[in-house]
């Protein structure tokens, strides 16, 4: 919403319709797209200024985690704003450490009465997922957007030139 209000033009993306249909009634955004987070992102390249990511990076593989962040990288403009938000791997009221774990960092979990995985991320493998990014912040917090307090990774890195990964 602060960003419409500052004039600025926003896409919402997400894998479920649902989460859509919540986003167009709390700030009305002008595009909102279902997508796979997982797949090549229908936008050029440098086409944003700022992709923020909240909570929505750690449903995939670790494959398909640095794909993702890969592609963040590809649709923004150089110099352009990352912000993101991820699970951390002492998150225990969410899931860090129950279900199975399908690999390193991912779990197949059951909150709420579905079943879906998980990524929990240690500084390190923050670092490694954005190593495409020059990270300015990087800082473990905790977010009350819950019931219960839950801690989190948060990051501001900017896209610059691409480096080896």
């Amino acid at each position: 919403m602060a960003l419409r209000e500052r004039g600025h033009r926003v896409v919402s993306t997400d894998r479920a319709t649902s989460e859509l249909a919540r986003a167009r009634e709390a700030v009305g955004t002008e595009a909102l797209l279902c997508v796979d987070h997982a797949q090549p992102l229908q936008f050029r390249r440098g086409a944003f200024a700022l992709v923020v990511a909240s909570l929505s990076l750690h449903y995939l593989t670790w494959q398909d985690t640095v794909a993702a962040f890969a592609e963040v990288h590809r649709v923004l403009q150089l110099g352009g704003a990352f912000l993101f938000r991820v699970n951390t791997t002492d998150d225990i009221e969410f899931g860090a450490l129950d279900g199975v774990e399908v690999e390193p960092g991912l779990r197949r979990v059951t909150l709420m009465g579905y079943s879906e995985t998980k990524r929990f991320f240690d500084e390190a493998a923050v670092r490694e997922a954005a190593s495409r990014f020059e990270i300015e912040s990087l800082r473990h917090t905790t977010i009350d957007r819950y019931a219960k307090p839950k801690p989190v990774w948060a990051c501001f890195a900017r896209a610059v030139e691409s480096r080896p990964v």
